[in-house]
């Protein structure tokens, strides 16, 4: 083999690294996901990531507003999440306990709504609702009190960020249930439809 093809190959074979790397770093988890794993699952070890084969297909359209998932040394899962609130995306993390087929709690990771309605966005006051609900009983909000363990009360003033919230985990819960139960599960958006909201129109006058 002559110098030069030997040249050209350890050429190849870093640019094939280097692609590898990168497109490994695009779901690799950062330092806010990370945190959110050790807080939600601190004793489910390794988390392996499965986004590749969970998201192919069919699957990554009906649960579009999925972006990772990861299958943890236990059996449970962690499953990031974007779906569209009022002021943008907002990004998630949703645990699920394999074993008990519930979530554990979520986590907001990220988010660009307006600061004086979601104060109480990332506090347990609003993320401790979504802990311990089935995976067979999608969530909806609601205004009032709840009524059953399906209703999620929305933050005042921000009923499209609340749903957007509740969008991811049921999203989470959908994919679950048809990668690790081999069910099948609605499709749900990574957006609400503002048409499901009453919209007042200023003109000047």
């Amino acid at each position: 083999m002559g110098r030069k093809s030997l040249l050209v190959m350890l050429i190849c074979a870093a640019l094939c690294c280097a692609a590898c790397s990168a497109a490994a770093s695009d779901t690799a988890l950062d330092q806010a996901e990370r945190q959110a794993a050790a807080e939600l699952l601190p004793d489910s070890g390794e988390l392996t990531d499965i986004s590749a084969e969970a998201l192919n297909g069919e699957r990554g359209e009906k649960f579009a507003g999925l972006t990772k998932v990861y299958r943890a040394a236990n059996g449970d899962y962690f499953i990031c999440a974007a779906p569209y609130g009022y002021g943008g995306v907002i990004e998630m993390a949703v645990a699920i306990d394999t074993a008990a087929q519930s979530s554990v709690g979520i986590r907001i990771l990220a988010h660009s709504e307006t600061e004086h309605y979601v104060r109480d966005f990332q506090n347990d006051w609003f993320t401790g609702r979504f802990s311990g609900k089935s995976v067979y009983s999608p969530l909806y909000s609601a205004h009032l009190g709840p009524e059953n363990e399906r209703e999620i009360i929305i933050i005042t003033g921000s009923t499209q960020t609340t749903d957007a919230v509740i969008l991811g985990v049921n999203a989470a819960f959908g994919l679950f249930r048809e990668l690790e139960l081999g069910e099948q599960a609605e499709a749900v958006p990574a957006a609400t439809d503002i048409h499901d909201y009453d919209v007042i129109i200023l003109l000047p006058e």
